[in-house]
């Protein structure tokens, strides 16, 4: 599970650093206001996308249960699966 946890914090994090350089971006390759707008749109439906998927598989029951669900034992346990 902290392969998984950590996984996803390296991806938020760089998109996090990929989203501060978009000003620039947009400026250097000559984006129109409305262009850099729907630019702005985009990273605030990833952003929201991301926060959403968060909350659900952190409040959802599906996930509360998953270990005692399927113990390491078994084949498929989250740890084979991650290669941890």
């Amino acid at each position: 599970m902290a392969a998984a946890r950590d996984e996803v914090h390296r991806h938020v994090t760089r998109f996090q650093q990929l989203v501060g350089t978009v000003p620039a971006m947009c400026h250097g390759v000559g984006l129109t206001e409305a262009h850099h707008t729907a630019v702005d749109a985009y990273i605030e439906i990833m952003t929201a996308w991301m926060r959403g998927y968060h909350t659900w598989g952190t409040e959802t029951a599906r996930y509360h249960a998953a270990l005692e669900t399927l113990p390491s034992s078994v084949p498929g346990h989250f740890e084979d699966v991650l290669g941890s």
